[in-house]
């Protein structure tokens, strides 16, 4: 029952005899090395391996002194999962074996350079673009989670641009006027320059179109709403991408500016004027979905919202913000607050806790 094999049920375990490692045909080996490799392996470990109709597989695997294994497996995003528990043993080229009650193998590892190596079927290293997305790293899952958003921050550092697919699994990351990286499932990455984009024909979006000696590649991504077919998750921007004849399908986001995203943004002041909330009424708030190219926020009396898209170091916001209709007897900032926003391209200055937008016309200087 490889990884693959894997049917998700919730909260299946599997209880096996204490005696279980007495009648294994294939006995650990006795030597100084195994010995030393056991103690080495004897830990707890984590990492997500890829999955085919979701965005990965937590893996969480507890290896004991006693030869015996807990793994925890979950669906990333579907909440399904198993619990499974058995024995584990170790060949003399460094292989983990994980075995079931009845003998069966579940999964196999190479340890080496303290990690270990998922390894398919017939027990040989996964090799390819995604290789590295199949290690278990020594820790737990809660560990090893804070690494994994460290490592997606470290990702989207040198990316403008980002768009994942499935069917087959894919992944597409955009360095404006340097790069263009496209990783596939099974398949080696490839790495193009990065031109100028051109315009989608109605504007709702760019496109590249690139022809190396090896490869064209063609990307079109549109601005509108895309939610990813496995996880649910939303994004403005649909994909399509065309690599040397063979379509894939997928949704993309501006990665650059993400801090953007996190929290509520409290309008200081607006083209120089210190603004007090006792006397605007209520808060001038901003709130900025970089992922989604959304935008909301108070004026003082109604909510707006509408689309708002950030590249880079500029924010586009849409010419028609929608509003609530309270009447307010004191809101002194609302329309001066709207205005500044409303169809504005204003560059973007963002520092801890401070965010200064300003173009030629209007400058306002947000705290959280």
């Amino acid at each position: 029952m490889a990884l693959q094999q894997i049917v998700a049920a919730r909260f299946l375990i599997l209880l096996f005899p204490c005696l279980f490692f007495l009648g294994c045909s294939n006995p650990m080996p006795t030597s100084e090395d195994s010995s030393a490799l056991s103690a080495a392996v004897d830990s707890n470990w984590y990492g997500i391996l890829p999955c085919a109709d979701c965005l990965g597989i937590s893996y969480e695997l507890k290896l004991r002194p006693n030869k015996a294994f807990n793994l925890s497996t979950e669906y990333l995003e579907k909440g399904d999962g198993m619990q499974l528990l058995g024995g584990w043993m170790i060949s003399s080229d460094s292989i983990i074996r994980l075995v079931d009650t009845e003998g069966e193998k579940v999964d196999a590892f190479l340890w080496k350079d303290g990690r270990l190596y998922y390894l398919d079927k017939e027990e040989e290293r996964i090799l390819g673009s995604l290789e590295n997305n199949y290690i278990l790293f020594p820790g737990r899952r809660e560990h090893q989670e804070k690494s994994d958003q460290e490592n997606q921050k470290e990702r989207e550092k040198g990316a403008d641009f980002i768009a994942v697919g499935t069917e087959p699994y894919w992944n597409l990351k955009i360095a404006v006027g340097k790069s263009i990286l496209l990783e596939q499932l099974g398949l080696d990455p490839i790495h193009t320059p990065c031109p100028n984009s051109m315009p989608l024909g109605d504007g709702a979006g760019f496109k590249y179109d690139i022809q190396t000696e090896a490869n064209h590649l063609i990307i079109e991504a549109r601005r509108e709403n895309c939610e990813d077919d496995m996880s649910g998750e939303a994004f403005g921007y649909s994909l399509h991408v065309n690599i040397n004849g063979k379509d894939l399908y997928g949704c993309g986001y501006h990665s650059s500016q993400a801090e953007l995203s996190k929290g509520t943004w409290l309008l200081k002041s607006l083209n120089g004027r210190e603004i007090n909330p006792l006397e605007a009424g209520s808060k001038l708030e901003l709130s900025l979905n970089t992922q989604v190219c959304q935008i909301s926020g108070r004026d003082g009396c109604n909510s707006f919202f509408g689309l708002a898209e950030v590249q880079r170091d500029t924010l586009y916001v849409s010419k028609s913000l929608g509003n609530t209709l309270m009447e307010c007897d004191f809101a002194p900032w609302q329309n001066l607050y709207r205005d500044a926003l409303q169809g504005a391209t204003l560059a973007i200055d963002l520092g801890p806790n401070r965010l200064r937008l300003f173009n030629a016309e209007s400058e306002l200087i947000f705290e959280k």
